[in-house]
């Protein structure tokens, strides 16, 4: 810390940017790191890929072999595939829209821009991780929607 006070905040940080990694430690032990965005990134990217494989092999490590069919699955949930199809077919996202135009239209216009945000750069928006790795989602209004694409 003593040398990271002394060269003030700019020359860490011009350093980390030019894509040195910067390691800060506090009495001998590391307390944080200072890295390229696009380096912070690909860790995120290479975690979730970890996890991904390490579902797969918990997964493969526990299959017997058992398949089911899905119209049984569907029917043991207590519904039918031909219900599920038409409620795919109803534009659940239309849906929406209308019920939250008759609530807040502010939420919709809001919605609408961040999903022309979305068109423009598919990148657009903080990546998901654990059961959702690769898909990302923007927030829109106060924190109580969200908008979540792969």
């Amino acid at each position: 810390m003593t040398d990271a006070s002394a060269r003030g905040v700019s020359g860490p940080l011009r350093d980390a940017g030019g894509g040195n990694d910067i390691i800060v430690e506090r009495h001998g032990r590391a307390v944080v790191a200072v890295v390229r965005m696009d380096r912070l990134a690909g860790i995120a990217n290479l975690e979730a890929g970890l996890r991904s494989a390490a579902l797969v092999l918990a997964r493969a490590a526990n299959d017997d072999g058992t398949r089911f069919d899905l119209d049984d699955v569907i029917a043991a949930l207590g519904s039918v595939r031909a219900r599920l199809e038409a409620e795919l077919d109803a534009e659940p996202a239309v849906e929406d829209l209308r019920r939250l135009l008759a609530g807040d239209p502010q939420v919709v216009r809001n919605a609408l821009e961040r999903m022309l945000t979305i068109e423009r750069a598919h990148e657009a928006g903080e990546p998901r991780l654990g059961s959702l790795v690769g898909w990302r989602n923007l927030v829109v209004g106060d924190n109580h929607w969200r908008i979540v694409w792969r």
